[in-house]
C-alpha cells in the first residue's frame, strides 16, 4: 500500500557549454546540501535504471530514442537495458515560486518579525546561500515553494558548474548566478546553524574539513562516484573559495554588531622588511652607510640590497629573535568595507645590537570580492611569488 514517487533523470550535454544539463549535478547538488545543512534538496543519488522493468512500450523506446547520442554513449550498461541517471526523491504539493518572493523573504528581518517571518526568513536566506555556494545558474521558472511559504531547490542540473564558464558572461544564466552572489552579501542576519557551518569549515583546528573534502568523500559511496569525481572537478574546490568569502562576509556582519558570530576575532598580519632607506644613489657603499646612519640617529640600516638578498627562512628566522623597540608612521588601509592598519616597526638584534631593523606591519580586512580590496595575506604571497621567480622586485615578507 505504500506508493513512493521519484524522478529519474538522464541529461549528457555538452559540459563546456553555459546552457549545459547533467544528471551528475543534480546528485551533487543534494549531498552538498546535506553538509551544509540548509535542507533545500530533496534526496538525490545515482541509479541504474533497467528499463526492461517499464510495461509501456512506447516509453521505453522513448528512453532509447533519447539516448542515442554523442554525449551518452557511456551512459548504459548491458546493451540498451540499463541507463544510468539521477534519482530524486519525488515532493507533492510544489508550486513555481517568483525570484522576488524568495528575495524579499532573505532581506534582514526587523525586531517585529513573527516566528513565522523568522521561519520564512531564514529558509529564503539558505536558499539564496545554497545557489551562490553551488553556483547554480538556475531558469527563473525553477523556483519551488509549498503552501507553508517554504521553498526548495529542485531541478539543480545547473548547479555546480565551474567559475570558467559563469564567467564567460553574456547570458542570462550568467546573471542569475551573480544575482543570488548579490543577494547573500547583502544579508547580515544568517541563521545560526548556518553560521557554525561555515565556521567549522573556515575556522582554525576545526576538525570536519572544508566543504569541498567532505563533498567528494560523500560523492565515493553513491554508485555513480567515478562519473561525478571525473566531471568539472574544479567545481569542487570553487565552492572553498566561495565560503570563505562568505565567512569573511559574516565576520564583518558581527563586527558591525548585526550578527553573532562564534569565529575567532584574532588577527594576523603580514612583517616586511623596510628597504626606504635614504641614502645617496651616486655615492660608495661605505659613504651610503655613513648617510643613513647619520640621517637615522647613528643607528646602523640595512641596506636595500641587503634586505633583498635575505631568504625568507632568514627573514622568519630574525623575526623569531628580534626584540620590537619602537612603532611609528601609523596608516589606515583603503578598499572597500576597511578594516585595518599599516604600521612601521623596528627591531633591534639579540645577536648583535647594533644592527637596527625596520620593517611594515600590515593588516588588511576588506570585502575580498571587491576591486579595491587590500589584504595583508596578498602581501606575503606576493614575497613568496616573488623569490620563486627570481624577479628580485619584492622586500622579504612573512606572516
Amino acid at each position: 500500500r505504500n506508493h513512493t514517487k521519484a524522478m529519474f533523470k538522464v541529461a549528457h550535454t555538452r559540459m563546456w557549454h553555459h546552457t549545459a544539463e547533467s544528471h551528475l549535478r543534480e546528485i551533487k547538488a543534494s549531498y552538498l546540501d546535506k553538509i551544509l545543512g540548509t535542507q533545500l534538496v530533496p534526496p538525490c543519488v545515482g541509479y541504474h535504471l533497467v528499463t526492461e522493468k517499464i510495461h509501456n512500450e512506447t516509453i521505453r523506446r522513448s528512453i532509447k530514442k533519447n539516448l542515442k547520442c554523442e554525449h551518452a554513449k557511456n551512459s548504459t550498461m548491458n546493451g540498451d537495458s540499463t541507463v544510468e541517471g539521477s534519482l530524486a526523491f519525488w515532493l507533492d504539493g510544489l508550486k513555481n515560486v517568483k525570484r522576488d518572493r524568495i528575495t524579499a523573504s532573505a532581506h534582514d528581518a526587523d525586531a517585529n518579525s513573527t516566528e513565522q517571518k523568522i521561519t520564512q526568513h531564514d529558509n529564503a536566506v539558505k536558499y539564496a546561500v545554497f545557489h551562490y555556494l553551488g553556483a547554480c545558474m538556475k531558469s527563473n521558472h525553477n523556483h519551488f515553494g509549498n503552501d507553508k511559504q517554504q521553498f526548495f531547490a529542485i531541478d539543480n542540473d545547473r548547479c555546480l558548474t565551474p567559475e570558467a564558464i559563469i564567467s564567460r558572461g553574456g547570458n542570462k544564466l550568467d546573471v542569475r548566478y551573480k544575482e543570488w552572489k548579490s543577494l547573500v552579501f547583502q544579508i547580515c542576519q544568517f541563521p545560526l546553524d548556518l553560521v557554525q557551518t561555515i565556521h567549522d569549515a573556515t575556522g582554525v583546528g576545526t576538525q570536519k574539513g572544508n566543504i569541498s573534502e567532505r563533498l567528494v568523500q560523500a560523492l565515493r559511496d553513491d554508485v555513480l562516484s567515478e562519473q561525478m569525481l571525473a566531471s568539472q572537478p574544479e567545481a569542487f574546490q570553487e565552492i572553498d573559495s566561495r565560503v570563505y568569502k562568505l565567512a569573511y562576509h559574516m565576520k564583518e556582519c558581527h563586527q558591525e554588531g548585526r550578527l553573532s558570530l562564534p569565529i575567532d576575532n584574532t588577527f594576523f598580519g603580514s612583517l616586511e622588511l623596510s628597504t626606504r632607506h635614504r641614502y645617496a644613489p651616486n655615492r660608495g657603499r661605505q659613504e651610503r652607510k655613513n648617510a643613513t646612519a647619520s640621517a637615522e640617529g647613528n643607528l646602523p640600516l640595512r641596506l636595500p640590497e641587503e634586505g633583498m638578498d635575505m631568504t625568507l627562512d632568514q627573514w622568519r628566522q630574525f623575526l623569531g629573535r628580534a626584540n620590537t623597540t619602537q612603532l611609528d608612521r601609523f596608516k589606515k588601509v583603503n578598499g572597500e568595507g576597511p578594516c585595518g592598519m599599516a604600521i612601521r616597526v623596528f627591531f633591534d638584534d639579540d645577536r648583535d645590537s647594533r644592527n637596527h631593523t625596520k620593517a611594515m606591519f600590515k593588516v588588511a580586512h576588506t570585502r575580498m570580492w571587491h576591486h579595491t580590496a587590500e589584504s595583508h595575506l596578498r602581501e606575503i604571497k606576493a614575497s613568496y611569488l616573488d623569490k620563486i621567480l627570481g624577479t628580485r622586485i619584492v622586500p622579504p615578507c612573512a606572516g
